[in-house]
């Protein structure tokens, strides 16, 4: 995997325990929006053309899709172990239902503290 740009807003991703992961597919930017929309309906959400920042109750979420890349990358930062199955137990299963076609599988990074 390639190094993740730094976080769009000062002081997010600011929990202690972080990941990362990335979907190559040519579809990356439409999971970027339909994520965050689908995703504000019942947390915080920050979306721009190739940026979705997501405050869930168990952490925050980045989500990224630099233009003409093809990859979807997502950065997540949690308060403790629990909270950070959660977080990619959510995003694998909504990723899943997004790409009925082919089956997704995320192989996350811890990033150090």
């Amino acid at each position: 995997m390639s190094a993740l740009p730094p976080p769009l807003a000062e002081g997010f991703l600011r929990l202690p325990l972080q990941s990362w992961a990335q979907l190559n597919t040519d579809r990356a930017d439409a999971y970027l929006f339909k994520l965050a929309k689908h995703f504000a309906k019942k947390v915080p959400v920050q979306l721009s053309d190739e940026l979705a920042q997501v405050e869930f109750a168990f952490g925050q979420c980045e989500l990224r899709s630099p233009p003409g890349a093809q990859v979807l990358r997502i950065h997540c930062a949690c308060a403790h172990a629990q909270a950070q199955t959660t977080m990619h137990a959510v995003l694998a299963s909504h990723l899943a239902l997004l790409n009925r076609q082919v089956p997704v599988e995320l192989f996350w990074e811890n990033l150090p503290c």
